[in-house]
């Protein structure tokens, strides 16, 4: 498929992430996403399919533009995947390009919302306290050149073949990807994050770390204690290396007029910003008051004043101790919520067939209906 190369490619192109949320500052960059009808060729190919394209602005174009193929969009939207749904959730004046089939998406919002939601935007708002976590310790405690081999207590040479290592390496990864529930491929990514999460919960409350859960892995394969206790030496002291190389890569590229903020506050406010407006979404949404991008006033304020460091170093505190409210309200919101546990596949289904048709085709519903029943007679 040819590249599409602006909105007009789509049947709905909106503005993402700032602008969207009524966040945006002088200095936010635009970011565009929309969705479009993948040519049938696409279809009838034993290669895969189209699925999306992106275009950056660092690349000659204007602004960064991500379209998704309708299929793909369909499938992750249904799986309240944030990034994804909010497409069609946005406020009128952030629409740049629509046609019919992009108000019929509009027109059916609604039935993409599930209870997943509370699982899928928790787990994204996990992610994001997890890279808060991760820049507030640089900031804190910023790493070092990694020791040397024979300081950190290894030989100077590795005693065990790279080869072998990586083999036993792969083996573990499988093993604890499994504990992890990584390899459920045949579930729906909403209910594979809220399984990962009761498993790490559970673990947690067992106080078994990655260095515990490492070792563990070993032993149900097999391995000799003093075999794993050599190559979690060498996977930590691999680590420290990883870890420096990212916080060098950190130094290198971040923005500078964000990084004053990072240090004024004491961690990453974009972040802290990010995590608190997921809360608020995911809440809204599981009482029956649909994805609102755009917070309430004071709601959209506070987000404001938070990813613009107004708190200094009382951020963190007060975005720990907001979260703490809010992951109370999320529960009891899900618990309470009247959305269903899972879209209603057939009706999206058949929606999306309609576009389909509709645009290859020229087909319109009387049509399709005909030739529905026709299939289903032969």
């Amino acid at each position: 498929m040819k590249s599409p190369k602006t909105v007009k490619d789509s049947i709905l192109a909106v503005t993402h992430g700032s602008h969207a949320y009524g966040l945006n500052t002088p200095e936010s960059d635009l970011d565009i996403r929309g969705i479009l009808v993948e040519p049938v060729e696409e279809f009838i190919t034993y290669r895969a399919g189209f699925e999306q394209v992106q275009q950056h602005a660092h690349d000659g174009f204007t602004e960064d533009l991500t379209l998704f193929g309708l299929r793909k969009f369909a499938k992750l939207a249904a799986d309240s995947n944030p990034n994804v749904i909010e497409i069609v959730f946005v406020e009128p004046t952030e629409i740049l390009y629509k046609t019919k089939h992009g108000q019929t998406l509009i027109d059916n919002r609604d039935l993409f919302l599930s209870k997943k939601i509370f699982h899928t935007f928790g787990g994204y708002a996990k992610s994001q306290l997890s890279r808060l976590e991760g820049h507030r310790r640089w900031i804190r405690n910023p790493p070092t050149p990694p020791i040397s081999r024979e300081e950190f207590g290894l030989p100077s040479k590795p005693v065990i073949d790279s080869d072998a290592k990586k083999s036993i390496f792969a083996s573990i990864t499988k093993k604890l990807d499994s504990w992890n529930l990584k390899d459920l491929t045949d579930e729906d990514s909403a209910e594979r994050i809220q399984l990962i999460n009761a498993v790490t919960d559970m673990l947690a409350e067992m106080q078994m770390g990655n260095d515990e859960k490492w070792w563990a892995a070993g032993k149900v394969l097999g391995l000799d204690s003093n075999i794993i206790e050599i190559l979690n030496k060498e996977r930590n002291y691999e680590n420290l290396h990883k870890e420096y190389s990212q916080y060098l890569s950190w130094q290198k590229n971040r923005n500078l007029k964000r990084y004053e903020t990072e240090v004024k506050c004491g961690c990453d406010t974009k972040h802290a910003s990010h995590l608190v407006r997921l809360y608020y979404q995911a809440i809204d949404a599981l009482k029956g008051n649909s994805l609102i991008l755009k917070r309430p006033i004071l709601e959209r304020q506070l987000l404001l004043d938070i990813k613009q460091g107004k708190f200094e170093h009382q951020t963190y505190d007060l975005v720990m101790d907001t979260k703490a409210i809010l992951e109370k309200e999320l529960q009891e919101a899900y618990t309470n919520s009247k959305l269903p546990a899972n879209v209603d596949q057939d009706k999206l289904d058949s929606i999306i067939r309609d576009i389909y048709l509709e645009s290859w085709f020229g087909m319109n519903r009387e049509q399709i209906s005909i030739a529905e029943v026709l299939l289903r007679n032969r």
